[in-house]
């Protein structure tokens, strides 16, 4: 970690005196522009640093670190609502092309339908689908949504065999007559589309054959030439169409946001407008660059600015910068206004207010500021695309605090390391999902044996043990391992240790009011060796923190070797057996002396991250389709900035870790992992009653020691950015 942390403050000092020596600009860019990075920093003027995804560039923009940045329209949505200091420099259009926005959308209806929104009761609805993926969802639902709350229609019912998502389909079903919505109904779940489409056919009675080139125009045909009464469509269509020559749609007119008509003939009204690409400055820094890409890009000379770059730098920078590069134009906007109130004029902002179906919201709950910003800028992504339920934040201490929230309904989900799989049992909850990732990042844990005392898994009845920490995962996978193969029928895995092991140290087992223990526990046996195993210091030296010089993975082994028999502990690189020591595999044979062994003979191999909520709860169904979805938007497709699983800042494995690649949904998961960690819980007995846990200190990692502490490690990580440096931070 010291390592890591002087590499970070190395690239920043750097950053600081580079821009000290005459830097005028500082730009942010991803590694897919590393060649245009590069070439850009071959100039003293302008400085390029790689992000590793654009919310960083933004973020970065935002603090005042970059100068500026080139973004997407949906990523200067995202960021509108959660900067404060980014102005907008320039948009980039195609060549050709005039206007400030790359579509528009607008709502053709009839003109025998009456005024406003309500009678469109029935109404034959044309619809361009919404598995557009560079459109939001959002913007193609928004004129059904408008007109399901005008309606005053109750989206949803008593039924509760029926998701968000379905309840979404049958009011539109209910409330239009016979229409066309094609697409894909559910974006992640491919058999959920076919059973709503087969359920309610009604909404794709009027579907022309598609026309894969540009959906907007087959919702005009289907207004037009399938009897449709009202269509969302664009104006670009319209125009593509041919239908803005005089008496094209005589019998049409515009239905605006606010239930009112424009006649086409005589002009239009929109309900969102998709701004094109934009250059994103930082309104400190970036003050005299409207004029400095005048000079560059528009060949015009104006006073001030005066940052001069060959032609060769200018390219260079306009390959970076520019979207297409040698296909877009440059409009800058010399008044440099706010980024908030420049995307006001395009779209609504979604708030968690206004897009609750159903008052339903689903609450994940995070332990630090840290968590807490990344926690917004999901929620907001996810709004942005209509992705149902809406998140709510909620903030807690520690990921113990979290557990108790979802067991209090104050939150719904939280995201814990599977170091915690037996606390989430204790709290009675269930684990919905989990982060898929490749097996070299898994938890490994091991039973490493003295060889001199133990041959086989019995011979560990009444032997010396240490462990890494009660109730981790090494703890569990052990105990479920005796369950498997020693014992019969146990009630209750500290009782059954307690009774068939000598004296050991479990570190943590006094501090804990994780369950009422049985009669029979004895604290005494099992802190007997911690803090000095050669003397036998007891329950004082106990704690689960670094005052127990027995704790942890390297503490364990560390004992082992001075007075123990076994060892249970998570299997870590840089280790070193114990003289006399071997690896006994589940099955009972020993290594050879050697801490490379497969995943068959580790005690256990579990994935770092899995997805809590309370058990058997009606929203589970729900929250995971909102997870699936969440997977593909923000980590399968490749043009969302937003990276659920991505590092956010510069703080490594905030609410996933980093390593995460996607999400695997317990119920319905292949993965070979996935079902041995779901086996591994569900095997864990219950007692008769349980108790509540007591935390012991930020992030739950036991830091006091206390006496009614919990020392169990929920790993939430302290993250440091790892940075590379080529006159740029990847960051």
């Amino acid at each position: 970690m010291g390592t890591q942390w002087k590499l970070e403050t190395f690239v920043i000092f750097t950053v600081f005196i580079t821009i000290c020596k005459g830097q005028k600009y500082i730009t942010c860019t991803t590694p897919q522009n590393l060649n245009a990075c590069e070439q850009v920093n071959r100039t003293d003027d302008i400085k390029c640093l790689l992000g590793r995804n654009l919310v960083n560039c933004l973020l970065m923009t935002e603090n005042g670190e970059v100068s500026f940045t080139s973004v997407s329209a949906e990523d200067a949505f995202l960021a509108s609502s959660l900067t404060k200091n980014l102005v907008v420099i320039a948009e980039f259009t195609p060549t050709n092309l005039n206007g400030k926005a790359d579509f528009e959308t607008a709502v053709l209806i009839r003109n025998n339908i009456e005024s406003e929104l309500n009678p469109l009761k029935g109404a034959r609805f044309c619809h361009p689908g919404i598995d557009i993926d560079k459109i939001s969802p959002l913007i193609m639902k928004e004129f059904e949504i408008q007109t399901l709350s005008q309606n005053n229609l109750e989206v949803c019912s008593n039924e509760k065999s029926k998701t968000l998502a379905e309840y979404y389909i049958n009011a539109l079903d209910d409330f239009f007559g016979p229409s066309c919505r094609p697409g894909r109904w559910s974006i992640v779940n491919s058999t959920i589309d076919v059973e709503f489409k087969s359920k309610y056919p009604k909404l794709l009675q009027l579907c022309p054959p598609e026309n894969q080139k540009n959906i907007f125009l087959d919702s005009l045909k289907c207004l037009l030439n399938n009897n449709g009464d009202v269509a969302l469509t664009s104006l670009n269509a319209i125009r593509e169409y041919n239908l803005t020559a005089p008496g094209a749609l005589t019998n049409y007119s515009y239905l605006c946001r606010n239930g009112s008509r424009v006649n086409v003939t005589a002009g239009s009204c929109t309900w969102s407008r998709q701004p094109w690409s934009l250059l994103i400055g930082n309104k400190d820094s970036s003050a005299d660059l409207p004029i400095d890409l005048r000079n560059w890009y528009v060949l015009q000379p104006l006073d001030g600015g005066q940052l001069q770059l060959s032609e060769k730098y200018v390219q260079s920078l306009k390959e970076l910068i520019f979207p297409d590069h040698l296909g877009n134009s440059i409009n800058i906007n010399f008044d440099r206004p706010s980024l908030e109130t420049y995307i006001s004029e395009f779209r609504e902002k979604p708030t968690t207010e206004n897009s609750r179906l159903c008052k339903f919201s689903v609450g994940l709950c995070v332990a630090s500021e840290e968590e807490e910003k990344k926690c917004k800028w999901l929620q907001q992504a996810a709004l942005n695309y209509g992705i149902q339920p809406v998140i709510d934040c909620v903030t807690k201490s520690s990921k113990l605090e979290c557990l108790k929230a979802i067991q209090n309904t104050m939150a719904d989900i939280t995201v814990v390391n599977s170091n915690m799989t037996y606390i989430v049992n204790r709290h009675n909850l269930s684990i919905v999902a989990f982060g898929e990732e490749e097996t070299q990042y898994m938890i490994r844990t091991v039973l490493i044996v003295n060889t001199t005392t133990i041959k086989s898994l019995e011979d560990l009845k009444g032997k010396r043990g240490f462990f890494s920490e009660y109730g981790d995962i090494a703890w569990l996978a052990f105990a479920d391992l005796l369950r498997q193969t020693v014992w019969t029928n146990p009630e209750y895995y500290g009782l059954e240790l307690s009774n068939f092991l000598g004296n050991s140290c479990m570190p943590g087992i006094h501090d804990t009011n994780l369950e009422p223990y049985p009669t029979g526990v004895s604290f005494e046996k099992m802190c007997a060796l911690c803090g000095n195993p050669t003397s036998s210091s007891g329950i004082e030296s106990c704690n689960a923190d670094s005052s127990n010089v027995c704790y942890g993975t390297e503490g364990a082994l560390k004992c082992l070797e001075l007075a123990g028999d076994f060892a249970v502990v998570v299997l870590k690189d840089k280790l070193t057996l114990p003289n006399n020591a071997s690896i006994m595999c589940r099955n009972g044979t020993l290594t050879n002396n050697t801490l490379n062994i497969d995943n068959n003979c580790a005690l256990s191999v579990t994935i770092n991250d899995q997805i809590v909520a309370r058990k058997n709860d009606p929203k589970n169904r729900d929250i995971e389709m909102m997870l699936q979805e969440l997977d593909e938007r923000f980590a399968a497709q490749t043009h969302t900035s937003f990276r659920i699983f991505d590092r956010f800042g510069r703080t490594k494995d905030l609410i996933f870790k980093d390593t995460t690649l996607g999400m695997e949904i317990a119920t319905i998961s292949n993965n070979k992992y996935v079902k041995s960690q779901i086996e591994l819980f569900e095997n864990i007995p219950r007692p008769k009653t349980t108790g509540d846990i007591q935390d012991g200190g930020e992030d739950g990692n036991g830091g006091g020691g206390g006496a009614n502490s919990l020392h169990i490690a929920s790993f939430t990580i302290i993250g440091v950015s790892l940075l590379s440096l080529y006159w740029f931070a990847l960051i």
